[in-house]
């Protein structure tokens, strides 16, 4: 069974690049642009892990984090050097992210679900 991970980013370019990626044979990838199409899609396709970047239209990944009716692991990225923010997170990742560290959360969360 497939790891179904979310990743939501206002930055196309991003989207296109992580699900190109990361995407494989035991990971699907659903990409966002718009935070409210990925908290509609949440409710009917639960993701097993969720990547929110923090600067979002309108909005920032802290809200629309604890906006989601979620158990799914949530990992923030930023690109601000600090952030405050109310949802535990289970890690923020700081921009430009690290491709390598982004695996391993990958193949964790695969170990973990199998």
């Amino acid at each position: 069974m497939k790891l179904n991970v979310f990743f939501l980013d206002d930055e196309i370019d991003l989207c296109e690049q992580f699900q190109e990626f990361f995407s494989s044979e035991q990971i699907a990838i659903t990409v966002f642009t718009d935070p409210l199409k990925a908290i509609e899609e949440s409710k009917h396709q639960k993701p097993d892990l969720f990547f929110i970047d923090y600067r979002l239209p309108n909005t920032n990944g802290d809200l629309v984090a604890l906006s989601l009716n979620q158990t799914a692991p949530m990992y923030l990225l930023t690109g601000e050097i600090s952030v405050n923010v109310y949802y535990p997170f289970k890690g923020i990742l700081v921009k430009p992210y690290d491709f390598k560290q982004i695996q391993e959360i990958l193949d964790l969360e695969i170990q973990e679900k199998n």
